[in-house]
C-alpha cells in the first residue's frame, strides 16, 4: 500500500470512529475542528464583504473553517469546508 493510500485509510478510519462516537453533526464538527489548524484564506483576488449580511457570513465561515480571511467570492470547499462543516454552517446561520 502506498504512503498516500495508507494515510487516506487512516484518515477514513479516524473519521469513521468520530461518526460512531459522536452521533450529532455539531459534536462531530467540534471534534474535527479541535484537531484543525488555522489556515490563511484564498491568496488570489480577495473581494471584501460589502453588506452586513455578507460580513456576518464571512465571519461565520472564518470561525467555522479556521481561515484568517474570507471574501464573498471564496469557495467554501476550496477553503477546507466539507459536508459536516456545511451542516454546522446551516445550523449556525439559522440562529
Amino acid at each position: 500500500m502506498s504512503d498516500k493510500a495508507g494515510s487516506e485509510a487512516q484518515r477514513f478510519h479516524r473519521y469513521r470512529e468520530l461518526a460512531f462516537e459522536a452521533c450529532e453533526v455539531e459534536a462531530i464538527h467540534k471534534r474535527i475542528e479541535a484537531r484543525a489548524v488555522h489556515r490563511v484564506g484564498a491568496q488570489h483576488g480577495h473581494t471584501a464583504p460589502r453588506t452586513d449580511l455578507e460580513r456576518q457570513l464571512c465571519e461565520l465561515w472564518q470561525k467555522l473553517l479556521r481561515v484568517e480571511r474570507v471574501g464573498v467570492q471564496d469557495n467554501f470547499f476550496e477553503l477546507g469546508g466539507h459536508f459536516i462543516a456545511g451542516g454546522a454552517l446551516l445550523l449556525k446561520s439559522k440562529s
